[in-house]
């Protein structure tokens, strides 16, 4: 549960510096158009993350 957390924070802050890439502007990303879906995405993802890196670790073992 713990590497899921990590993975859901993680991908939450991540999707938010996302936003702020200068590379992207907000009418061509769609992650980056609104802060809020985009945080959400980051959290899913940074979930799956997390878990899918808990189950290679407890594999390991």
């Amino acid at each position: 549960m713990k590497y899921k957390l990590i993975g859901l924070v993680g991908g939450v802050v991540g999707s938010y510096f996302w936003v702020y890439n200068p590379q992207c502007t907000p009418d061509g990303c769609p992650l980056t158009s609104n802060i809020y879906f985009s945080s959400i995405w980051g959290a899913m993802m940074g979930y799956l993350v997390g878990g899918f890196v808990f189950e290679m670790i407890n594999r390991k073992k």
